[in-house]
C-alpha cells in the first residue's frame, strides 16, 4: 500500500510471476512495466490506474484477457503487443475515452481501432463502420485471421498495422483510404491479392515487403512514389504496371522480385534508386530507362541475369556501383554523351557484353569506378570518341577490362 507507480522495467522478464494484485494505490503502470512476463496468467488492474504505458504488457504469452476499468485515461502504444494469447481487451462501459466489442479496443466514441487480440481464434473479423482509423499494430501477428473487411468508413491505415498477418490471403482497401502506413501488410506470407484504393498517393516504405506469395496487385494511377522495399522479396509476383504518374522508385522497392518477368518504367520516373529492381533475374526482353532519369542507383539492375537489353537515355548524368552487376545475358550497351559518372563493378561479370558503344567524352579516371567492366566478354569491341581513343584504352584496361577487348574509333 502506498505504492503509486509501477515504474519503467520494473517487472521486466520475471518469467516465473503467474499473477498479481495492483494495489488500488496505483495511479501509473510505465514502460514495459510487465513486458516479457511470459507465464502471467492474471492481472487485475484496478480502478485507481489512470495510465498504462507503452509496451507495458508487451510478451506477456500466457495472459488470455485484460479488463481496463473506468479510471484508465490513456494506454501507450503497443501496450499488448506480441501478447499470442490474449484473446480479448474488454473496457467497462463506464470508461470515457477507451471502448471495447467482442474483445476488440476502440478509443470512445470507436472511430479509432486500436488492438485487434492476437490470440483471437476467429478468422474473420468486420471492421466496425464507425472506424476511421487503423492504428499502428492493430491487427499485428494476427495469425488466425484469414479476411479482413475494411469498411469505407477507414481513410488511414497506420504503420504494421497488419504485419505478420500469415494467413491472410486477400485484402480489399476501399477508396476512402488515402494513407497506408510503412510496413502495413509486410510479412503476410500467404497474401495473394490485394485491391489497392484509387487515392492513394504514396505506396510506403515496406508496404508490402515479404508478402511471397503476391501474384496481383495493381498499383492505382494516383500513386507518385513507390517506397523503400514497398515489394521487396514479392518472389511470385509474375507481373505489375508502374502507373504514369509515378516520379519515383525508393531503394529495393522490388530486390528480389524473382519472378518479375518484365517492367515499363513510366517516362515521368526522375528517380530510379539503389537495389530497385535487384536480382530479379526474372526480368526477361528490353529495358528502356526514361528521359527523365538522369542517375540509376547503385545495384538497381544488379543480379537480372535475364535482361536482353538496355536502352539508357540521352540525359543519363551518372551510373552507380555495380547498377548492371552480372547482368549476364546484355550483349550491347550505348553509354550516352552526358554520362559523367560510371561506378565501380557497373557492368562486372556481363559475361556476354560484347558491343559497347561509348559516346561521352567526360570520363576521367577520377569517376570510373575499379572493376566497372571486368569480366565482359574478351571478344567484346567497344567503340570510343576518336579523340578519347588512346585514353579510353588505358583508362579502361586501368579498371580491370581484359586487354583482349578491342578498342574502336
Amino acid at each position: 500500500d502506498g505504492v503509486t507507480t509501477i515504474g519503467e522495467s520494473a517487472f521486466y522478464d520475471c518469467d516465473n510471476l503467474v499473477n498479481i494484485t495492483i494495489s488500488e494505490t496505483v495511479n501509473y503502470i510505465n514502460y514495459s512495466a510487465f513486458s516479457g512476463c511470459t507465464n502471467l496468467t492474471d492481472v487485475t488492474i484496478p480502478d485507481s490506474v489512470f495510465y498504462i504505458g507503452d509496451y507495458a504488457f508487451e510478451n506477456c504469452d500466457s495472459l488470455t484477457s485484460i479488463t481496463i476499468p473506468e479510471s484508465v485515461t490513456d494506454i501507450g502504444d503497443y501496450s499488448f503487443i506480441y501478447c499470442d494469447n490474449l484473446a480479448s481487451i474488454n473496457v467497462v462501459p463506464s470508461n470515457s475515452f477507451y471502448s471495447s466489442s467482442d474483445g476488440v479496443l476502440f478509443n470512445q466514441p470507436p472511430t479509432q481501432l486500436i488492438y485487434y487480440p492476437a490470440g483471437n481464434t476467429s478468422d474473420y473479423y468486420t471492421i466496425p463502420d464507425e472506424v476511421t482509423t487503423i492504428a499502428d499494430y492493430a491487427f499485428a501477428y494476427c495469425v488466425n485471421l484469414t479476411d479482413v473487411i475494411i469498411p469505407s468508413s477507414v481513410s488511414y491505415i497506420g504503420d504494421n498495422a497488419f504485419w505478420g498477418c500469415d494467413n491472410i490471403t486477400t485484402i480489399t482497401i476501399p477508396d476512402s483510404v488515402y494513407h497506408i502506413g510503412d510496413f502495413a501488410f509486410c510479412c503476410c506470407t500467404n497474401l495473394t491479392s490485394v485491391t489497392l484504393s484509387n487515392n492513394l498517393n504514396t505506396i510506403g516504405n515496406y508496404v508490402f515487403d515479404s508478402c511471397f506469395n503476391l501474384t496481383d496487385i495493381t498499383i492505382p494511377d494516383t500513386v507518385t512514389s513507390i517506397g523503400e522495399y514497398a515489394f521487396a522479396s514479392c518472389y511470385r509476383l509474375p507481373s505489375i504496371t508502374i502507373p504514369s504518374s509515378v516520379t519515383s522508385i525508393g531503394e529495393s522497392a522490388f530486390d528480389n522480385c524473382e519472378s518479375l518477368k518484365s517492367i515499363v518504367i513510366p517516362k515521368g520516373v526522375t528517380t530510379i534508386n539503389e537495389n530497385a529492381f535487384l536480382e530479379c533475374s526474372g526480368f526477361t526482353g528490353d529495358l528502356i530507362i526514361p528521359d527523365g532519369v538522369t542517375s540509376i542507383g547503385k545495384s538497381a539492375f544488379s543480379g537480372c541475369n535475364n535482361l536482353n537489353k538496355v536502352v539508357l537515355n540521352n540525359n543519363l548524368a551518372a551510373i552507380d556501383d555495380k547498377a548492371f552487376y552480372k547482368c549476364t545475358k546484355l550483349t550491347n550497351i550505348t553509354i550516352p554523351s552526358k554520362v559523367k559518372v560510371i561506378g565501380e563493378g557497373a557492368f562486372y561479370g556481363c559475361k556476354n557484353l560484347k558491343k559497347i558503344t561509348i559516346k561521352t567524352t567526360k570520363l576521367t579516371n577520377k569517376n570510373v569506378g575499379k572493376k566497372a567492366f571486368k569480366g565482359i566478354s574478351s571478344k567484346a569491341v567497344i567503340k570510343v570518341p576518336k579523340s578519347k581513343a588512346a585514353a579510353y584504352k588505358k583508362l579502361l584496361e586501368s579498371k580491370g577490362l581484359n586487354k583482349k577487348v578491342k578498342i574502336k574509333k
